[in-house]
């Protein structure tokens, strides 16, 4: 069988299709004549089956890099499901269940081990890899390896030395967007050789991309969400899942929460949901929906506004995977403005106060300058942030970033959760509850305990405090009081949790060290700016917004290119322009002063265009909008 015939062969054994879409052929031949790839594919293109195949044709293992731990694990089930076997080799297991774990790989004709970037570092794994006999090296979400990707991780810079221990063995670079400042920097720091390049553009021509400027960003979510089938619903925090799936439910549309702090069996339980369409509508933080492959989403809706234009493509691209029609929609509002920009000065901190913060730590700690190497801190991040006067967010974005430049090491997970186990039997609990006439705050506990499930009648079982607080409509201290009155009263055993983590110093104090890094710092942050600022002038633009995308990818068809699909394209049909809209709204202004949104539309009849002029003239400031929402024209 020729090398043609067996990719074919593969292909439709174990995936079940009869050919490749371009480039896939070409970028597994390269790698399989021994040649560095470096591929930039739009999201859902099928990247993951590209190194899939190539590593079954070359019969040795494949060595896949992966940020993302569910992302690690969902790639490995699925190759388990086809019969191929595969590892993952994720932060949550011991040293020891790690060397049995490289031990089946070395000796059990394992094809696919996949490990977070950090692994590499580990001492066990780099004494075992090199005698693996890896046939390909894949590093996924390349860009997070470049300062100029939108994703930064400091960790990505291991991966180059390991081509030293490889001799001779491919690597391919995988992301979905790339600047061309990203693309060198991917194929520099991951020391790829000659690497054949293969830039697909990000657009999609089913997908139609739309803003939605409106004055009730919830009531306009149900309005698109009805019939829409299914979608996600992305939100920048946690509590903001619940409480919109929450909000989606009283409106009668079959939605839920997904985001990275819940138990894996309640991932697995949503995710399953999801993907069968018992709930078609997700709501969720922006790592959902990666490396899952539901072809039939509809509409992708970004509730609160993404950070970079890079990831608003990866999102947004999770939509109309099976080729037919798909809107990715953003919903703003006028005030979402001042938010977003408040929100990135906090993401952005000064060089003053990282360092502030370092020295507060080293002070802390009482550790003198080429001291202290190891020493840990155990704090609480809010009584740390009203010590030091900084807010939490900056606050913990700081440490962040020196743990990124490898001053210190956070460990989050000393953040303990609170534990609880029911002492009665279940027969009696329920008998007591049903009798049970006192409407008592820690009986209503009790019930919610038992609801949760039969395990806590077995074994102290995990939980965090505040979400099941909010989850039980109480507050979070009424919740640890009716716990301890339970504990108090003998029906439960409880060990309160705490927020506390640990800051750990990597090296001895040097308070040089940092400003040696001051300028990769200030450029990272520069970054991060002006990739938020062209992401609020992509909502803002009234130009094709597929061309503005291609304008900042450097897209060589982005000159006069229009899709004809998007908002802004469809509007130009319409009778009233953008700038003769603001130009109405001067002139009403100039003849009544003060109007409200409900008056201006009685004149300018299209909404959404009203929305859009509006936000354009308070933006530039030639108007005004007091505490009554009422518009007025600047003096």
């Amino acid at each position: 069988m020729n090398k043609g015939d067996r990719l074919a062969e593969i292909l439709k054994r174990y995936w079940g299709y009869d050919s490749f879409r371009y480039p896939q052929r070409e970028i597994i031949t390269d790698l399989l004549q021994g040649r560095d790839v470096l591929a930039v594919l739009p999201t859902g293109f099928g990247k993951s089956l590209i190194y899939q195949v190539a590593g079954l044709a070359l019969d040795k293992l494949t060595v896949v890099v992966s940020p993302l731990i569910a992302l690690m694990e969902d790639q490995k089930d699925g190759l388990l499901r086809r019969g191929i076997k595969a590892e993952a080799l994720t932060g949550r297991i011991g040293r020891e269940q790690m060397r049995a774990l490289l031990d089946n790989v070395r000796f059990g004709d394992y094809r696919f081990l996949f490990l977070s970037p950090e692994r590499l570092k580990h001492t066990l794994v780099r004494n075992f890899l090199p005698h693996l006999n890896v046939g390909l090296f894949v590093v996924d979400e390349a860009h997070c390896v470049s300062e100029w990707g939108h994703d930064f991780r400091p960790e990505y810079l291991e991966i180059g030395p390991w081509r030293e221990h490889l001799p001779g063995v491919p690597f391919l670079a995988l992301t979905a967007t790339a600047l061309p400042e990203t693309r060198r920097d991917i194929t520099e720091q991951l020391r790829l050789k000659n690497p054949q390049e293969y830039i697909l553009s990000f657009y999609r021509d089913n997908i139609s991309y739309n803003v939605d400027l409106t004055e009730n960003k919830f009531q306009r979510l149900g309005e698109h969400l009805k019939n829409a089938g299914a979608a996600i619903v992305y939100v920048g925090t946690r509590k903001k899942t619940v409480d919109i799936s929450r909000m989606l439910l009283e409106q009668g549309i079959r939605a839920d929460f997904f985001h990275g702090g819940l138990p894996a069996e309640e991932k697995a339980v949503k995710l399953r949901n999801w993907l069968s369409g018992k709930t078609p509508v997700m709501v969720a933080t922006s790592a959902f929906g990666m490396g899952i492959d539901k072809q039939d989403v509809r509409l992708v809706i970004h509730f609160d506004i993404p950070w970079t234009p890079e990831q608003y493509i990866q999102e947004s691209g999770r939509g109309g995977r099976d080729g037919k029609p798909a809107r990715a929609l953003a919903l703003i509002d006028s005030r979402d403005r001042e938010s977003f920009f408040q929100l990135l000065a906090l993401q952005t901190p000064s060089m003053e106060k990282i360092r502030q913060v370092y020295q507060n730590i080293t002070g802390r700690l009482h550790v003198a300058p080429g001291d202290g190497e190891g020493a840990e801190l155990v704090a609480d991040i809010k009584d740390m942030s009203r010590q030091w006067g900084l807010p939490v967010y900056t606050l913990y974005v700081s440490l962040q970033i020196l743990e990124k430049y490898g001053l210190i090491e956070l460990d989050e997970q000393s953040a303990r959760l609170s534990q609880v186990q029911i002492l009665s039997e279940p027969a009696v609990v329920y008998q007591v509850l049903q009798n049970q006439a006192d409407d008592s705050l820690h009986w209503k506990v009790l019930e919610n305990l038992v609801r949760s499930g039969v395990d806590v009648f077995d074994f102290p079982v995990k939980f965090s405090e505040r979400r099941r607080a909010y989850q039980w409509e109480m507050k979070q201290e009424e919740l640890h009081r009716a716990l301890e009155r339970l504990k108090l009263l003998g029906w439960i055993a409880y060990e309160p949790g705490t927020d506390k983590l640990t800051i750990r110093l990597a090296l001895p104090r040097d308070d040089d060290y940092i400003n040696m890094h001051a300028a990769a710092i200030r450029k990272h942050m520069d970054i991060k700016r002006h990739k938020a600022e062209k992401m609020w002038e992509y909502l803002q633009t009234d130009a094709c917004r597929v061309r503005f995308l291609k304008v900042y990818f450097h897209e060589k068809d982005a000159a006069g290119f229009r899709c004809g699909r998007c908002d802004n394209c469809r509007r130009r049909k319409q009778a009233l322009t953008l700038r003769q809209a603001e130009k109405q709204i001067i002139r009403l202004l100039k003849q009544m002063d003060y109007m409200d949104f409900t008056a201006l539309a009685e004149h300018i009849t299209d909404r959404e265009l009203l929305h859009r002029a509006l936000t354009r003239l308070l933006d530039n400031r030639r108007i005004g909008m007091d505490v009554r929402r009422m518009y007025f024209l600047k003096k």
